[in-house]
């Protein structure tokens, strides 16, 4: 691996200095290298559920009609260049090396007396693409929240979007849906257009204060405005209320609605610049929209494995969801669960997908694991074992962090090792 590269993943993802403080340094930092970007316009994206499609869907429409765009989005699933789109393409090794190098140049001259964190060295690479390739839209998911999120220093947005709120990462954003909310409206700016789909009336009404604040326009797009046709393994053909009829590759009614906040934004974005969207060229984009981890599938020696990064509640139940729609028998299900998730209640989700359920852990439990429910802590060694029994159908979720070696795992021709 690279040096520079190696140098930053090493770092840990937290600083010792207070958020709002922290905040406050990075923006100070990036400031001169976003002053140069004045020829991009910057989409923000947060939210608890469906912040990367969301992202990737939307550089995908505006490529479509021409439009250049740079994206940034996290976690990567299987490599890092995943977090660093060019016209919705990963980067090249050769392009991650060179922001690597230019951030560590940028930090020696810059930054004095402490060293960026992880996540924001990756932020800060992402500003230095951003400032080389100079695109005409930037597109920004969130890592943690978004108030105080580093990639919170772009204040110069033309367009804020908050995706589906839920519970997640109660500990640092809070534990009521007002407060989580909270955190991610911090990322609306005045002036912004603000876009979201259908919340909770406690999310919406929060959103909407964060709104009346600021000089801003929220358009809350209509998401249920659509019905079903036909939706299976391949992807879902959809009607909506405008008589537009689609097919896309994405599956389940989360990713749909995903699908049309992602549409509604790009309509928005075309606009700010005077171009026409047309349907008909979105609709050939969206027919074969494959993103790593969402609800991904490899088919190997008569096994379906479906591999999805849903890691709470929220998205265990849009993953049971979707899979009880496009598949009638259960699964046998892997699964991690990190700590301080409703474990039981995850569990209880699953299983009703699953007649069998291995749970990756390294931790003592202090719970009683429900019945058909198997802990182990070695996925490569569950899979060796699954692929024995050869079941028809085989679902690996909790975490984007898990895939990696599960997919080695999965196409690996080696039973004893």
């Amino acid at each position: 691996m690279n040096t520079d590269l190696n140098n930053i993943l090493k770092r840990s993802n937290y600083s010792s200095d207070n958020p709002k403080l922290r905040l406050t340094k990075f923006s100070s930092w990036t400031k001169p290298l976003l002053v140069d970007n004045l020829k991009t316009q910057y989409i923000h994206v947060a939210g608890t559920s469906g912040k990367g499609t969301v992202v990737y869907t939307i550089s995908l429409i505006l490529n479509s009609h021409q439009i250049s765009t740079v994206s940034f989005m996290s976690p990567h699933v299987y490599r890092l260049n995943e977090r660093f789109l060019v016209n919705s393409s990963p980067i090249t090794n050769s392009q991650l090396n060179l922001i690597a190098k230019q951030v560590l140049t940028f930090e020696k001259k810059h930054i004095k007396n402490t060293h960026l964190t992880k996540f924001e060295a990756f932020t800060l690479m992402f500003c230095l693409l951003v400032k080389n390739i100079q695109p005409q839209f930037a597109v920004i998911e969130t890592g943690l929240g978004g108030r105080l999120d580093p990639t919170n220093v772009i204040s110069d947005k033309k367009i804020a979007v908050i995706t589906r709120i839920g519970f997640d990462h109660t500990k640092i954003l809070g534990n009521t849906i007002s407060q989580i909310t909270t955190e991610k409206a911090g990322i609306i700016k005045d002036g912004n257009k603000v876009f979201t789909l259908i919340q909770t009336k406690t999310a919406k009404k929060t959103i909407d204060k964060h709104v009346s604040l600021r000089s801003t326009n929220l358009i809350e797009v209509n998401t249920s405005g659509y019905d079903i046709v036909k939706q299976n393994l391949s992807g879902t053909t959809i009607t909506t209320t405008e008589g537009y009829t689609f097919h896309t590759s994405l599956v389940g009614d989360h990713q749909i609605q995903n699908l049309l906040l992602s549409i509604a934004v790009c309509k928005n974005a075309l606009k700010l610049l005077n171009i026409t969207f047309k349907q008909n060229v979105v609709s050939e984009t969206i027919e074969n929209l494959h993103l790593p981890g969402r609800f991904e599938i490899i088919k190997k020696n008569n096994t379906t494995y479906i591999l999805d990064g849903a890691h709470n509640l929220q998205k265990i139940t849009a993953l049971t969801k979707t899979y009880k729609a496009v598949i009638h028998q259960p699964a046998v299900g892997i699964i991690f669960i990190k700590t301080g998730m409703p474990t039981i209640r995850i569990l209880s989700r699953f299983q009703q997908i699953c007649k069998k359920v291995y749970l990756l852990t390294k931790s003592k439990r202090t719970y009683v694991l429900p019945p058909n429910c198997i802990p182990s802590s070695n996925i490569k060694q569950i899979i060796k074992k699954v692929k024995l029994h050869k079941p028809p159908y085989v679902i690996v979720s909790g975490s984007f962090f898990i895939l990696k070696s599960a997919k080695e795992a999965i196409k690996s021709t080696n039973l004893k090792n």
